[in-house]
């Protein structure tokens, strides 16, 4: 293992691991809908690539990118997505690029967490734009710390378009860069024959004008756009309305959403805490002092969101990885015991997971409750048996490998389910804990219906004239952007006859008698902020739980649907 982990040769496992994770940030992409807050962002570069735009936006680095891929390609979900997938996979290279700063048999593992983490996968995929903004942040310092004065500057600039979301993790890293040396001290270490704290002053020169050409050639969109130079301005004003505006997800739900879908990262990290404070590993301390402070960011701004956890993880899968190697590296080694210590705990886990789902399952009778809790709480000693034999019988080093193998293994399958779940791709994707708007679940159905009612009109699924009325879904306005005649309007005119009109629940329309309609059940949003500690441990086990169904209609003129009876 250690002769894997540390070979050079080892490096071109790299890039398998960046396939991996790009393979999986793409699973599906085309079948989940945008968001609501994934198509503002979508439409934002539509527009753009049709010269409609105003502003980039407040990521102004994702709706640039993603507008030009829209002018070589067709607009769809998988081009939305596709840059911020991209960016997201492209962080398996960072602990590559931090070979001079850490050991080297930990940075493969710390790759392989990142590409396979819950969290980055989720954020990927319903946070695309802090996720590019974060990318690049990273990759610049990490340039400029290897002594690489131009793809520092590249980086810097397209840093400088990030988002809103990059400039919280800029103040956390600097933050945390300050409060370790404070704590721990400084720890110069060569890069190319420089010293560290003498980069600042010998290679800000170099890195300059890359910066600012970086940032005007992509900032204005190869110059075919040159608002976007503004990008700068407007994802700042978004950060400092994210600090003090409210609107953001309560603190409870962010370390739920930590809880739930890192069990592994956050169990082996705070395991690496404690290892590097105990062993006096400088940089690793310094680590862990980015760990902590970026989980204190990610709480204090007003507007905060669960992928701002991505901050925090990613120093976090770097301890992890520590931590997995100091106690499967060290101590003694009895394969066989190690394997049957795990084996045993992830069976006795399984019976108590299968156990907890039954109890909070509508249609469990309490006689049914009582025999769960009775194998729970059985299987639950049973498992402090077995690792106290273990410990007794042999030794405690051989008892933490067991254990560690245990946790490995459960919570590493937890932690895979969850990753496909976080994609969308399993049940209940509208009970997402990463979702930063409402989830579109009848999104294929409304489409669906207005095709089918346009296909009948005109002959044409695209065709028919479509007006939404006093209706503000940007993930309807995404989905309907192939059709030819689509207008929003607040409020239809006497004499408007359009072939199909979208309403609100609520929005009755003023010519109603002449049109025939479909209610659908189209945004779900859950009720978080809501939720009781039972309703929580609920969603845990189950994935379950309150919420708000909104609801529209879809009206077809009534001489274009003959048979079709009256709403």
């Amino acid at each position: 293992m250690d002769h894997i982990l540390t070979q050079k040769t080892s490096r071109w496992l790299y890039p398998i691991i960046f396939l991996l994770a790009l393979s999986i940030r793409l699973m599906g992409v085309n079948d989940v809908p945008l968001t609501e807050w994934d198509a503002g962002l979508a439409i934002q570069a539509l527009d753009i690539s049709k010269g409609a735009g105003t502003s980039p936006g407040t990521h102004p680095l994702y709706t640039l990118i993603t507008a030009g891929l829209f002018l070589l390609f067709e607009p769809s979900n998988f081009w939305a997505r596709f840059f911020p997938a991209l960016a997201g996979a492209s962080l398996v290279f960072l602990p590559a690029l931090l070979n001079r700063h850490f050991e080297e048999k930990i940075l493969l593992p710390w790759s392989l967490l990142i590409a396979l983490s819950p969290g980055f996968i989720g954020s990927t995929r319903w946070d695309g734009g802090s996720v590019v903004g974060m990318t690049v942040v990273l990759f610049a310092l990490t340039f400029f710390m290897n002594g690489n004065a131009i793809m520092a500057g590249i980086f810097g600039g397209l840093a400088l378009l990030g988002g809103e979301g990059t400039w919280l993790g800029v103040i956390g890293l600097l933050t945390a860069g300050w409060l370790g040396g404070i704590v721990f001290g400084k720890e110069p270490v060569s890069t190319n024959g420089e010293m560290v704290s003498d980069l600042p002053v010998r290679r800000w020169k170099k890195v300059v004008p890359w910066v600012v050409g970086t940032y005007l050639l992509i900032g204005s969109g190869l110059f075919l756009f040159p608002r976007g130079i503004g990008g700068l301005a407007s994802s700042f004003q978004g950060f400092v309305s994210r600090l003090v505006e409210p609107g953001g997800v309560s603190p409870i739900r962010i370390l739920v959403a930590l809880i739930s879908t890192e069990p592994l990262i956050l169990t082996a990290g705070i395991v690496g805490i404690i290892l590097v404070l105990i062993q006096s590993k400088r940089a690793y301390q310094k680590l862990a002092v980015w760990a902590l402070v970026a989980l204190v960011m990610t709480l204090i701004p007003a507007g905060r969101q669960v992928p701002d956890l991505t901050w925090f993880l990613i120093p976090m899968t770097g301890l992890s990885s520590y931590a997995m190697i100091r106690v499967f590296t060290g101590g003694e080694n009895e394969p066989r015991i190690i394997w049957a210590q795990g084996i045993i705990v992830v069976i006795l886990s399984v019976i108590i997971g299968f156990n907890l789902q039954g109890i909070f399952n509508p249609s469990s009778s309490p006689i049914q409750d009582q025999q769960r809790l009775i194998q729970i709480i059985t299987s639950f000693v049973l498992v402090i048996v077995v690792i106290g034999l273990v410990w007794w019988g042999w030794s405690g080093s051989i008892c933490a490998k067991g254990t560690m193998l245990s946790a490995l293994l459960v919570l590493g399958s937890l932690s895979l389910a969850t990753g496909f779940r976080v994609l969308g791709m399993g049940s209940n994707p509208e009970m997402n804990i990463w979702l930063k708007s409402g989830f579109p679940l009848g999104e294929d159905l409304v489409i669906q219906t207005i095709g089918d009612s346009s296909e009948w009109a005109t002959g044409n699924r695209t065709q028919a004239d479509v007006v939404v009325l006093n209706t503000d879904f940007d993930s309807l306005f995404w989905s309907l952007n192939d059709y030819e005649n689509v207008q929003r309007v607040e409020l239809l005119p006497l004499e408007s006859q359009p072939s199909i009109v979208i309403s609100g629940k609520d929005q009755p329309l003023i010519s109603s008698s002449s049109y025939r309609g479909q209610d659908f059940s189209y945004l779900i949003t859950p009720t978080w902020g809501e939720y009781s500690f039972q309703d929580w441990i609920q969603w845990m086990v189950i994935h379950e739980g309150r919420f708000r169904d909104t609801q529209v209609i879809v009206w077809i003129r009534g001489d274009l649907m003959p048979g079709s009876s009256q709403y």
